[in-house]
């Protein structure tokens, strides 16, 4: 994604620009703000369907997240390319979820 974006985005406007950039090289895009994100994501949690929501959330290419740079602006973000340690059995029961269902 690195080719697409440079270096961070701080503007709306900048942000624009980054999606229609991702639909032109054929990413799927979601675009959320981060209010949002976190109050769907805790709903969902209640209901006991996390796992799905999360399986749901990180097929997309490209997340724009909205307001996100209110939370960075006093700390440095470290951006960190490559399959996700952490992840890999969640993403890996996620699948198994998907197929079974």
């Amino acid at each position: 994604m690195s080719e697409l974006t440079g270096n961070r985005i701080g503007t709306t406007a900048g942000k624009t620009h980054i999606v229609i950039a991702a639909c032109r090289a054929g990413y799927s895009i979601c675009i959320t703000s981060l209010d949002d994100m976190v109050c769907n994501l805790k709903a969902v949690e209640e209901t006991g369907r996390l796992t799905r929501k999360l399986g749901t959330c990180l097929r997309p290419g490209v997340h724009v997240v909205d307001e996100a740079d209110r939370l960075l602006h006093h700390c440095e973000a470290i951006s960190i390319n490559g399959p996700s340690y952490r992840l890999k059995n969640r993403l890996k029961a996620i699948e198994h979820e998907t197929e079974v269902a």
